[in-house]
């Protein structure tokens, strides 16, 4: 599409040259308005855009470094070209250094102002073209990490959907715990909700949950299967999931800020945990609530050598142990949860759809993926 001519503003307070300059201006279609000093040419400034002002360097009243200065104060992407005689060299040049594009000198013929003024329009012209360019690429750049980003979302996804069978290949090890990381993890979530968690520590916990057991997967069978006491080295063997499931996860740079539900959910307040015995505040945040979903979801559940515990008998049993195996806090809040949202009703069962409602809308932030 054409662009429309330049609007251009002529200042000069003698008529002969003020008229000259008009009737050039004119000739080759260029819309503009003559005025005699720099009151007037601010004053029409005022009520129309001009591309570009043609002015006087000496005149009488304001000058015309003081009108260029008012010029690129109010209107900055105006072009000013300064029209000076021989001996205001000096001054045309600290015109220039506040906004001026250009200066010719008095006495001038028409083919100098016409190159003048050919010169403001190519650099208008590019600058233009560059402004757009800019904008383009900024465009595209923005597109570009949006498909990224989105990109980076879906295999994250994608890859915690992976994770999520491998929690169910866990399961189908250990018949007895069909469900477990679905409702550990809404346990959990619908806690940390309840306390106030901010998406990025929500999302972080929705990664780590599900896979706090990860560990598991490289034990044998016949111990995971074993329904009689532990011997000592069999229990020192189940321990070891955790530093198991650290190893699995520390190659996997989606997992890597939640390692520490991983390798520390089985700590206590009081430090009888493991694998370090940490003892309160020492023990990150999120591992602390996921141990407590973790016991609950044990005493609600039946194992080989002993039967489930009813809900509200879990739940006592927790708040008996706050300060000693469990954070206050937390267990507060979780029994709370359990209540206010009826999550007992978890229990027996595999809430796989609730599982990936809760989940999936929060890992869809850009902040549950660590670069």
């Amino acid at each position: 599409m054409e662009r429309r001519p330049e609007n251009i503003l002529v200042v000069d307070d003698e008529a002969g040259i003020r008229d000259a300059i008009g009737d050039f201006l004119a000739a080759k279609n260029f819309p503009c308005e003559c005025v005699a000093n720099a009151e007037s040419a601010l004053h029409a400034l005022e009520g129309r855009l001009f591309d570009i002002v043609i002015t006087d360097m000496k005149m009488p009243g304001m000058d015309g470094i003081v009108l260029s200065k008012r010029i690129k104060d109010v209107s900055p992407d105006t072009s000013i070209i300064i029209i000076t005689a021989h001996g205001n060299i000096p001054s045309a040049l600290e015109a220039i250094q506040f906004g001026a594009e250009d200066y010719i000198l008095k006495p001038f013929n028409i083919k100098a102002l016409e190159h003048s003024i050919a010169k403001v329009i190519e650099k208008k012209r590019l600058q233009r073209q560059n402004i757009t360019y800019q904008q383009e690429l900024e465009h595209k750049v923005e597109e570009r990490a949006e498909e990224i980003r989105q990109t980076s979302i879906d295999i994250g996804q994608t890859f915690f959907k992976t994770i999520h069978i491998f929690g169910n290949a866990l399961e189908s090890r250990e018949r007895y715990l069909n469900g477990r990381t679905e409702r550990i993890t809404l346990l959990a979530y619908h806690t940390a909700v309840e306390m106030g968690w901010d998406q990025k520590d929500l999302a972080q916990l929705l990664l780590g949950a599900p896979v706090s057991d990860i560990g598991k997967l490289a034990l044998g069978e016949d111990l995971l299967y074993k329904v009689t006491p532990l011997t000592d080295k069999e229990a020192l063997l189940i321990r070891s999931h955790v530093e198991e499931g650290l190893d699995i996860v520390s190659n996997l740079a989606h997992f890597r800020n939640v390692s520490a539900i991983i390798h520390f959910h089985h700590e206590r307040m009081d430090g009888s945990g493991y694998p370090l015995g940490l003892k309160g505040d020492s023990i990150p945040e999120p591992a602390r609530l996921v141990a407590i979903c973790d016991s609950f979801d044990a005493m609600t559940h039946s194992r080989p050598w002993r039967p489930a515990k009813p809900p509200a008998q879990a739940i006592d049993e927790i708040s008996d142990l706050a300060g000693g195996s469990y954070d206050p806090e937390i267990a507060e809040a979780f029994a709370t949860t359990v209540r206010k949202h009826r999550l007992d009703g978890l229990i027996g069962n595999k809430p796989t759809e609730q599982f990936y409602e809760a989940t999936l809308p929060i890992l869809a932030s850009p902040d549950a993926w660590p670069e």
